[in-house]
């Protein structure tokens, strides 16, 4: 009696084993998964993160350099006018020569 309980609780616990190893298997290959997607999610992240702050470091030098061709051209404009004045001047002067 105490052999046929031993056998089958032997048994019993070789088809537990059994069992929870394929829930073990199943498990892991579960857990790598979810791994592999939240690794490939982090990537994902940093590459936008990347991606957004060179956007923004290109918007602030395009701005800068915006900034610095206004600066330009109102030196240019300013320095055109000068010269322009300085001409009607000369040219005022002429004629109140002749």
């Amino acid at each position: 009696m105490y052999e046929k309980t031993y056998r089958y609780m032997l048994d019993r616990m070789k088809k537990d084993l059994i069992a929870l190893t394929l829930d073990i298997n199943d498990l892991t290959e579960s857990l790598r998964s979810k791994k592999q997607i939240f690794q490939d999610e982090g990537n994902k992240k940093i590459t936008a993160r990347e991606r957004k702050l060179q956007a923004n470091y290109r918007y602030q030098n395009l701005m800068k350099n915006i900034s610095h061709e206004m600066v330009k051209n109102s030196e240019r404009i300013t320095s055109l006018k000068t010269s322009i004045e300085n001409k009607d001047e000369t040219l005022q002067k002429r004629k109140e020569r002749f």
